[in-house]
């Protein structure tokens, strides 16, 4: 069994969904938002 390069495993993550409504996420480094701008102003 080989094991992938760490960048190949995240560059192979799906993309972050908002868990309320489904969109993605746009993710930035060293984030850890977990809604989407929208479902987050609406609280």
């Amino acid at each position: 069994m080989q094991t992938k390069k760490p960048m190949e495993f995240f560059r192979n993550l799906p993309p972050k969904q908002c868990p309320d409504c489904g969109h993605h996420i746009d993710e930035q480094a060293e984030s850890y938002v977990v809604k989407c701008t929208e479902c987050s102003s609406k609280q």
